[in-house]
């Protein structure tokens, strides 16, 4: 997933679909994935097995550059799986109940990052 950040203005930007087993891997992929890229904004959708789960993810200094809110936006996200959630300015994560929403939340994603 490094490979696919797209460098946006001043950071770089992720959105993505992945299947994976647990909440604890997309926690840990979301954490991995910010500490080793620079100036990152990521949105990771995930379908874990079967059940949809949104993870927002900042780097700290970023987040406050430019007053996002991980928590804030990842409630909007939500929405598109018929969920909810929130989190911290830098980190927050959602879950819902409409598999067929991720698609439309790494779309709405990129068009709030663009």
């Amino acid at each position: 997933l490094r490979n696919a950040f797209q460098p946006i203005n001043d950071y770089n930007f992720l959105a993505t679909k992945i299947e994976i087993a647990d909440s604890n891997t997309l926690k840990t992929i979301a954490h991995d994935l910010v500490k080793s890229v620079d100036n990152a904004a990521i949105v990771i959708a995930a379908d874990i097995a079967g059940k949809p789960q949104i993870a927002v993810i900042f780097n700290q200094d970023l987040a406050k550059l430019k007053d996002w809110h991980a928590g804030k936006l990842v409630k909007e996200f939500a929405q598109f799986i018929k969920g909810g959630g929130g989190g911290q300015p830098f980190f927050a994560t959602a879950g819902g109940k409409d598999i067929s929403g991720l698609d439309n939340v790494v779309e709405a994603a990129k068009e709030y990052f663009k």
